[in-house]
């Protein structure tokens, strides 16, 4: 069985993030599986070198500037008719306004932001989420929702289309072991990765780390992060602050630089005030960093055995959280059912899904 499946691949010409994350890790099981064979749509070049086999996928893009979400479905439009794929799937929320009859649509679903948090999008984003979601729910044969709180989200607020949805959580491979960088009279570090935007709720976090240092606190602060939506007053918020020298963001950093900054972290942070997922806090697990995490429900869910829940409305939670994670010894394992959960796992469920979708009824746009 060689089927085509096409990729909505814009995620990987958007630098870092944690939907480029998600397609990033996947494709090469994608890409070795005998079902498909492979082709990519992206508005802009993609770099697939990481493939062991990038010759065999195929790669259709076009810069797009102006107009550039009208666009993107009418070359889609253009691309699938000539290329007829079997199934076509959106990592990202979205799917075209246009595909062959044929075609099976699959859709991953990673939050219902623009619902439950409105006010940390730009409204142009958040628009286009009220348009193209519904729609997309509305015409996939199959949805996968990335945790059990999505899903129950998305039947909330969708409740006629339930039967059709998958959770299928990511994946967070074990690292090699690296050895700790040791540096004279340096206290360590507290680390938090997401991007600068709103809804992760940096700026309270830097709030409440110059309450920590008040309290004599001793550990720095590491965000690792690009600059999103709404990002000046983060950095506005560190400029202000008096303990600017300890407090540092990195924008983009490597695997192996990422993978570093875990080993030698003294423990994780994620403040967030709404997440579909949330990635980083799995990957800190999985470096035996000690936890503290906003009390929402997602991170509930995913790590019941967290060290720490905060309020992430409450500066002062969040700077009492700051230093009882001082306290606790890194090097202790987590219980959590995402644990011992890895690409692998992950890549085998999408694989059944997508070969799944073919078994379904055909869905009428209208």
């Amino acid at each position: 069985m060689n089927l085509s499946l096409v990729i909505d691949a814009r995620p990987l010409a958007r630098g870092t993030g944690g939907i480029q994350r998600y397609l990033k890790n996947l494709l090469p099981y994608l890409t070795c599986n005998d079902s498909f064979k492979l082709t990519l749509y992206s508005d802009h070049p993609i770099d697939i070198s990481f493939l062991n086999d990038s010759q065999a996928v195929k790669i259709r893009y076009v810069p797009l500037r102006l107009g550039r979400s009208l666009s993107w479905h009418l070359m889609v439009c253009i691309w699938a008719a000539i290329d007829k794929p079997d199934v076509f799937w959106s990592p990202r929320h979205h799917l075209p306004f246009i595909l062959p009859n044929k075609t099976k649509r699959v859709v991953t679903i990673h939050d219902f932001v623009w619902k439950t948090w409105p006010e940390t999008m730009p409204k142009l984003q958040r628009s286009a989420e009220w348009i193209l979601m519904p729609f997309s729910l509305k015409t996939a044969n199959h949805i996968i929702c990335i945790s059990q709180t999505t899903q129950s989200q998305f039947r909330q607020f969708f409740p006629g289309l339930k039967a059709r949805s998958t959770v299928i959580l990511h994946g967070a491979d074990i690292p090699n072991p690296r050895n700790e960088t040791k540096i004279a009279n340096n206290p360590g570090y507290f680390l938090a990765v997401g991007t600068l935007e709103p809804r992760k709720n940096y700026q309270r976090l830097i709030t409440a780390f110059d309450e920590y240092v008040k309290n004599e606190g001793t550990r720095n602060l590491i965000i690792v992060g690009k600059n999103g939506w709404g990002c000046a007053p983060v950095w506005e918020s560190i400029e202000k602050s008096k303990n600017a020298e300890r407090i540092e963001i990195l924008q983009t950093v490597s695997d192996d630089k990422l993978s570093e900054l875990y080993s030698n972290a003294r423990g994780f942070i994620s403040p967030s005030l709404d997440e579909g997922y949330g990635l980083p806090p799995q990957e800190a697990m999985n470096y035996k960093l000690p936890l503290l995490l906003s009390d929402i429900d997602v991170y509930r869910e995913l790590y019941p055995s967290a060290n720490l829940w905060v309020d992430p409305l409450s500066i002062t939670e969040l700077a009492l959280g700051l230093q009882q994670l001082e306290k606790i010894p890194k090097g202790k394992t987590i219980d959590s059912s995402v644990a011992k959960y890895g690409w692998a796992d992950c890549a085998k469920m999408h694989i059944d899904v997508l070969l799944s979708s073919l078994q379904t009824d055909d869905i009428d746009p209208q």
